[in-house]
């Protein structure tokens, strides 16, 4: 079957798309960027609101400094999934690059105070933090 443009029309079973995720996971790992972009694309095809693949997609575009991109993404995945701790610390690094360091401490914050364990798990992206006056309940 093909489309208006006469492009080949692929179908993808929904029930394959934790498969397909692993595998674009697989190739973001080894540095292939082009082919995870591609399988995770090729996944919000089937499904748009994929928050796990729209923020892997900002943080390939935060792997290959494309930061603005990568903002606009993760910042659309916690729009679907707003209590997802590492969103936010994947915001906050994002942030802390395009040097708006308020913003991505309050997004570090936000990801601790929703998973206090990623203290003990990522202590150097938050260091800064912990610089400042300030509590968090962990």
């Amino acid at each position: 079957m093909t489309n208006r443009k006469g492009s080949k029309i692929q179908f993808v079973d929904p029930n394959k798309v934790s498969e397909m995720f692993d595998r674009g996971l697989e190739f973001h790992r080894a540095k292939q960027f082009d082919k995870a972009r591609k399988i995770y694309e090729h996944i919000l095809k089937v499904s748009s609101k994929q928050p796990h693949v729209i923020h892997m997609l900002g943080v390939l575009a935060y792997n290959q400094n494309k930061f603005s991109q990568s903002l606009k993404l993760i910042r659309k995945a916690i729009e679907y999934e707003p209590e997802h701790a590492s969103f936010y610390s994947n915001l906050g690094n994002t942030l802390k690059q395009m040097g708006q360091l308020k913003e991505a401490e309050e997004a570090y914050v936000m990801a601790l105070e929703i998973d206090p364990a990623l203290y003990q798990a990522f202590f150097k992206p938050w260091e800064f933090v912990f610089t400042k006056r300030r509590t968090i309940k962990i």
